[in-house]
């Protein structure tokens, strides 16, 4: 499992590139889901084999396993204690742990979405383009004129 989150650095000068690598990345990391939530699937079946064919062996020969009457609390705190339903237990919670990281970049990739949705919106309200003066002279003119009349009084003729 890596943890590269350069999936994550948006390049706001390629919103077309990074747009399309999207669909692909989410895709990807469904796939890794999906097999994560069989491997899941597949240790939590393992954890109950193990589990069954421990609870025959033990109700078979409850001596063994230091029961002196075969009870069902008996026989299920006696199934927890057996190294081989541990390590299946131990294995399980492994693979939801699995299924847990890679449903987080799942998660993420869908606000990775989002983000490109909000920088298009910002990219087409021309959110970091640089202010420019007019290009028409004459406007550019008043522009100055205004803004020497109010640094010399506002333009308002004085009463005395």
């Amino acid at each position: 499992m890596s943890n590269d989150f350069s999936v994550f650095d948006l390049d706001k000068n390629k919103l077309d590139s990074e747009w399309l690598e999207q669909s692909a990345l989410y895709y990807e990391h469904a796939l890794k889901l999906a097999d994560a939530r069989a491997d899941y699937d597949e240790a939590k079946a393992a954890r109950e084999v193990v589990a069954a064919e421990t609870d025959r062996k033990i109700r078979k020969s409850p001596e063994i396993y230091g029961l002196e009457k075969v009870t069902e609390s008996g026989v299920a705190n006696a199934i927890l204690l057996q190294k081989e339903h541990k390590a299946a237990v131990q294995k399980e919670i492994d693979k939801r742990r699995a299924v847990g990281i890679v449903q987080a970049m799942v998660d993420a990739l869908d606000h990775r979405k989002k983000a490109l949705e909000n920088l298009v919106v910002l990219d087409s309200r021309n959110y970091w383009s640089r202010p420019q003066t007019p290009k028409d002279d004459n406007t550019r003119d008043r522009l100055e004129a205004k803004e020497r009349q109010s640094a010399f009084g506002g333009g308002r003729k004085r009463t005395s």
